[in-house]
């Protein structure tokens, strides 16, 4: 959908009343969140000031859109429910964190999936726990990272960074492009609990630490593609 139309929605009707509560929720919560209250004290011009605002509505009301569209109900709805579970409100103030900072609309989709997933959790704390952990972990993540994530994921075996096995593949050799990255790439997955290194057992020791993605991970990236699978 066109930057423009989803700002019309976001804007407009139920979703437009969703998104201002959910906005004064983040400025509560004194989460820097609320555009207007920033541009103000910015000093901004009231254009500028009209520019964030509408784009915290866009972001945020892609977030939830995709919310209610999964949990099969209307915006108010949502945030009503939200409301009553303290936990589901932790989850969405942590998604309204990230969705301001990012354009990426697979990514707003993803976290409106996440807060929908917490919200039908019927008060599992360990399911709105894992949504939350979902939530910050591609948050951290650079467009490269997700590459190199979806890359590994193409074999069951052991990934080596630079080396070269018969048994393992080569992020180096396959992925060229960002060689000089790699170990920074690398990082970000390891901290987030999306791959894990061999270093450390008894096959790491005999033949060489490599790196393999882990259940979480590979969760991760399950929910991604069926964002993926849904695009018209």
């Amino acid at each position: 959908m066109p930057d423009d139309n989803l700002a019309e929605v976001a804007l407009s009707g139920a979703m437009g009343s969703a998104v201002a509560q959910v906005a004064g929720l983040a400025a509560a919560s004194q989460l820097g969140l609320d555009p207007v209250t920033t541009a103000a004290l910015a000093g901004m011009s009231g254009t500028l000031a009209q520019v964030a605002t509408a784009r915290f509505y866009r972001r945020v009301g892609t977030m939830l859109g995709e919310a209610g569209d999964t949990a099969e109900l209307e915006p108010q709805e949502l945030v009503s429910r939200i409301l009553d579970d303290e936990a589901c409100l932790d989850l969405l103030l942590r998604a309204v964190e990230e969705a301001v900072w990012t354009r990426d609309a697979t990514r707003l989709r993803f976290y409106g999936r996440m807060l929908a997933r917490g919200v039908l959790a019927n008060d599992d704390g360990t399911i709105v726990d894992d949504s939350v952990r979902k939530v910050r972990s591609l948050a951290a993540l650079d467009p490269v990272d997700l590459q190199v994530l979806n890359h590994m994921a193409t074999r069951e075996q052991g990934w080596l960074k630079y080396e070269t096995d018969e048994h393992r593949g080569t992020i180096a050799l396959d992925l060229p492009e960002i060689k000089y990255m790699i170990d920074a790439v690398f990082a970000r997955l390891d901290t987030n609990g999306l791959i894990l290194s061999s270093a450390h057992s008894e096959e790491g020791a005999a033949l060489g630490a490599s790196w393999t993605i882990t259940p979480f991970g590979r969760a991760c990236l399950a929910e991604l593609r069926r964002l993926g699978d849904d695009e018209p």
